[in-house]
């Protein structure tokens, strides 16, 4: 299990590769969503230096 320091580190390359691998880059995407709080939703795709592609939906409320 990895813990990050703050919300940031789960979109910073350096720290997420360290789960996913060497990372080429990072797109975010916030996605709509009807709901009653205040939550963000976004999307993630990480692109992977190996070719691959890592999709992740982060949640944060304020």
């Amino acid at each position: 299990m990895q813990r990050f320091e703050n919300f940031l580190d789960l979109t910073n390359p350096i720290c997420l590769g360290e789960i996913t691998g060497p990372i080429a880059g990072i797109k975010k995407t916030i996605l709509s969503a009807v709901g009653f709080s205040s939550s963000v939703l976004e999307r993630v795709e990480v692109n992977l230096q190996s070719g691959g592609i890592r999709n992740l939906i982060l949640k944060s409320t304020r």
